[in-house]
């Protein structure tokens, strides 16, 4: 089941959010753990987008990336909001 869809520069993905830790399959769809902590999901996604756009980079360099990224996001103090109810 998709949670949400996303347009990136290698076209349309769907983003599942599940308890597993994360994992992009080339038929365009990412899988994201929602039970991780606030910051470790932070950089899963950004980790995961990499592989969805440049799914040429090696696994180290998406790793080193995405924590890069995710450092200067969570310093800068993004964070996920808790989505309201709708009524």
């Amino acid at each position: 089941m998709t949670d949400f869809r996303v347009r990136l520069s290698t076209g349309l993905w769907d983003v599942v959010l599940t308890k597993a830790h994360g994992v992009t399959t080339y038929q365009r769809s990412m899988v994201i753990a929602q039970s991780r902590e606030s910051r470790d999901r932070l950089d899963t996604f950004i980790h995961e987008t990499l592989h969805a756009s440049a799914k040429d980079l090696p696994e180290a360099e998406v790793a080193r990336i995405a924590a890069d990224i995710a450092a200067v996001l969570w310093r800068a103090g993004y964070r996920k909001h808790q989505q309201r109810k709708k009524l």
